[in-house]
């Protein structure tokens, strides 16, 4: 059981393409902000602490690096009629109770700031008719400033007050596993396109506002990274306790538009929550395809410097907890509407639970971003049995037979998943609906994930590392497999444990494999080892295309029981071009080499 700590200090490295090995930089980035509560200061610094102390840490804000304002603003009831606050990029945190059990993770809230922009109208209260009226906010929701009109044809926030749902209006049915196709302008008005981006689909149904929800948003949501715990940074949820807290439900359909990102007019997924605003470019590189909108900044500023968007600027009523007078606090520059810094990319970031399972062997769950292009062949068999072999197959494995017993296991669990739509772990609270005990134990022996269509889990979990881990077991012989869906959404099971032999393959497993072809989508160049092998340690790493250009990439090193090294691409490969990959690593005190070749699609 000594691997399982290693988990925690697998930092993300770098390795220059010459095959240098490179630590991850650490140091001060920039000072962290003041907080006027210290559970703002708590839920500040479980995910954005690290990024003011460590760079490379790829991924963004979730609050942001410092605090626009921090004070008081009215509120009736709160105490004394106002209410402790303090704004970031991304969102306001209020204390709405200062007398409530600062044990609960809702003691502090994230403000419902987009309602407000799209609306025009500021809540002055728990009373939703108890609001001051003012104009819809006219920034733009993605891409850069419209300074001198740089961005003009890009959405604003008032482009989707007739299309946004505040009071059951402007439901949606559920379309689970569509390619999104809607677009919207600036007008407001819907359009259907050809979608820019076949895998971008929904994924999953919010019953409460009755709206569909990206796969690449759900992805996102549901991350995992090292969080600081109040002592030490461990694994754990970025958004916590759920992305809901953090984002809010759903509010708009996602939608295509047109903005302008660094200078470029590009396709813009985007879609509206109650809390943030979340944007995805499949153009660009993969570490900032999804990014959260600066909606405190914006928010911010339509209340206290464009008063409520009727474009005059009144002073501040708020009383600032230290900080200057807020009419004297500078807002920020406008740099971009969304997240600036490395986000982490909803399809190339596992999502992990640790949880103890009779074996060392990984688990993974997530929420699976569909149509993931097969890498094997194109196209692959659809059953999903023969699709699982044929990832094998290309990786120089034998074929896993189905087990009918693990099956009915796995379907237990999942029909627990989908009763229980909040809980995502492996395992099963006999308290709650749909406990059995064989879903409990398949729960500690699969791969779980959410959303899709039937085949859509098997290619998500052979998209990034650690999914990948216990497919890719020369010593599975059986599996079991069950995807099922309800109102609310899909899952599925994939149980990589129950069934194995003791017969491993000393030199490890690649994929995408020695000589394999029509490499399509690839996020993760990997070689992986047993889980009771001696650790491997990443030496030096290369990659290169056919015409012997080393080609970027971040190493990821061994980590907890996932006994692999892996590459990273920074960005996606280029098509029908063959490519070569060196690993040396370092395993029991002996060097081994890996050199081979794959060609894509």
């Amino acid at each position: 059981m000594k691997k399982s700590s290693r988990v925690l200090a697998a930092f993300t490295i770098a390795v220059l393409s010459f095959g240098l090995l490179v630590s991850l930089m650490t140091g001060a980035v920039e000072a962290a902000p003041t907080f006027p509560d210290t559970n703002f200061q708590q839920v500040w610094q479980r995910a954005d602490k690290l990024l003011t102390e460590r760079t490379g840490v790829g991924r963004g804000y979730i609050w942001g690096p410092e605090s626009l304002f921090s004070g008081t603003e009215p509120y009736n009831e709160g105490s004394g009629g106002v209410r402790t606050v303090q704004y970031f990029d991304k969102a306001r945190m209020e204390v709405n109770n200062p007398n409530g059990n600062r044990s609960d993770p809702n003691f502090v809230t994230s403000g419902l700031l987009v309602k407000e922009l799209v609306l025009g109208r500021q809540q002055n209260g728990n009373d939703v008719n108890n609001y001051t009226q003012g104009n819809p906010s006219e920034v733009q929701v993605a891409g850069d400033p419209n300074s001198g009109g740089a961005n003009a044809n890009a959405p604003v926030y008032r482009s989707f007050k007739n299309v946004a749902t505040f009071n059951n209006d402007n439901p949606a049915n559920p379309q689970l596993g569509e390619v999104i196709t809607q677009s919207i302008d600036k007008a407001g008005t819907i359009s259907t396109i050809t979608s820019p981006d076949l895998s971008v689909r929904t994924s999953t149904y919010e019953s409460s506002t009755r709206h569909n929800i990206a796969n690449v948003f759900a992805y996102y949501g549901n991350q995992q990274g090292l969080i600081w715990n109040g002592s030490s940074y461990v694994n754990g949820l970025l958004f916590y306790p759920n992305a809901t807290y953090v984002f809010g439900l759903p509010i708009t359909e996602p939608y295509w538009i047109r903005a302008v990102v660094g200078g470029v007019e590009k396709d813009v997924l985007v879609q509206l929550f109650e809390r943030r605003v979340l944007t995805y470019t499949p153009s660009n590189d993969l570490n900032n395809r999804a990014e959260m909108g600066n909606v405190g900044q914006h928010y911010y500023r339509w209340r206290y410097q464009e008063s409520l968007g009727r474009g005059t600027n009144n002073p501040i009523t708020a009383t600032p907890t230290n900080t200057p007078p807020v009419s004297n606090t500078p807002i920020p520059t406008l740099g971009s509407t969304t997240t600036p810094t490395n986000t982490p990319v909803p399809s190339t970031t596992p999502i992990v639970t640790a949880t103890s399972t009779p074996t060392p062997t990984p688990i993974a769950t997530s929420t699976v971003a569909p149509t993931v292009t097969p890498t094997p062949s194109d196209p692959l068999p659809s059953q999903w049995l023969a699709r699982f072999n044929a990832y094998r197959a290309a990786a120089g494995l034998p074929p896993v037979t189905e087990d009918a017993a693990l099956s009915a296991a796995d379907a237990k669990h999942v029909d627990y998943m989908l009763l229980n739509p909040n809980e995502m772990v492996h395992d099963e609270d006999p308290t709650h609906p749909g406990y059995s005990p064989e879903g409990q134990q398949a729960a500690k022996q699969s791969n779980l994930a959410r959303g899709g269509s039937n085949n859509d889990p098997i290619d998500m979990w052979m998209s990034d590392i650690l999914h990948r881990y216990g497919m890719l077991k020369p010593e599975l012989i059986s599996t079991g497999y069950s995807f099922k869906c309800n109102a609310q959404g899909c899952g599925a099971a994939l149980n990589v444990i129950a069934k194995t032999t003791g017969t491993g393959l000393p030199d490890g497993v690649v994929y995408p494999g020695n000589g394999q072809q029509s490499v399509a989508n690839l996020q993760y160049i990997t070689w992986q080892f047993g889980s009771f092998d001696p650790v491997v340690t990443l030496v030096s790493a290369s990659l290169k295309d056919g015409q012997g250009q080393a080609v970027p990439f971040t190493a990821q090193p061994a980590q907890g029981y996932f006994n692999v090294v892996a590459l990273q691409l920074q960005n996606s490969l280029t098509a029908s071009t063959t490519y070569t990959v060196q690993f040396t690593v370092s395993q029991n005190g002996q060097t081994k080499n890996k050199t081979w070749s794959f060609k894509t699609l």
